[in-house]
């Protein structure tokens, strides 16, 4: 397959699909006599796979441990599931935070944050006449 019918099948672009491959993601792509790259199905597996788990939160070097295992046949049910449970509880904690986040800035917008008024006292002594 060339680079556009993956991009077809992927929904990825060019551009992400040379970042992929110059960031080690996908290797071993030869090159057809007229100079061509060719991929294959596991090019176009690892793509997806690496679309889809993106899709879920998980960072780069987090798809690259995962991409290892599945390619290597180590990524059990279960491996996967360790993985998908430790990425739900990191997001749970960054919805708090943001959750925490909100509130401080409810709470400053409406005057009932503690630090409000200095914040108000900052901004007067900024503005410029």
């Amino acid at each position: 397959m060339r680079i556009s019918e993956i991009c077809q099948q992927t929904g990825m672009t060019k551009d992400t699909i040379r970042h992929y491959e110059d960031i080690g993601f996908l290797a071993d792509i030869r090159r057809s006599n007229n100079g061509y790259k060719e991929y294959t199905s596991a090019h176009l597996e690892q793509l997806i796979l690496l679309k889809r788990t993106k899709e879920l939160g998980f960072t780069l070097k987090e798809i690259k441990g995962l991409a290892d295992l599945f390619f290597a046949k180590k990524l059990t049910e279960g491996l996967m599931t360790q993985h998908l449970q430790q990425k739900e509880k990191k997001i749970d904690e960054t919805i708090l935070a943001l959750q925490k986040s909100k509130e401080e800035i409810r709470k400053t917008l409406t005057g009932e944050c503690q630090h409000s008024d200095q914040l108000l006292k900052t901004i007067r002594a900024n503005k410029h006449p």
